[in-house]
């Protein structure tokens, strides 16, 4: 995390805050993509959650500001949900 806040210029408490926001996403997606994955079948919910984390995580590399940072951990764990919730079932 120290490294992180260091290269955003934030503090390391509020750095913290995207492990939030990454929970919070991955609860989010829960309630889209079950149904989502009901309709469509699994494996292309499988396929794009897929897809959305890997850019979000190349995005997370490029993140300038905490603001972006968080914004861009939301979207990964959007993405990994799906990959979860197919995982468990």
């Amino acid at each position: 995390m120290g490294i992180i806040a260091e290269s955003i210029g934030a503090s390391i408490h509020r750095t913290e805050l995207s492990i939030s926001v990454f929970l919070f996403g991955f609860a989010l997606g829960q309630l889209c993509f079950g149904p989502l994955s009901d309709r469509m079948g699994r494996k292309p919910v499988l396929l794009g959650g897929l897809v959305v984390f890997m850019l979000a995580s190349l995005a997370i590399t490029m993140a300038d500001s905490l603001p972006t940072l968080l914004a861009w951990r939301f979207i990964q764990a959007l993405g990994a949900e799906p990959a979860w919730s197919i995982r468990r079932q």
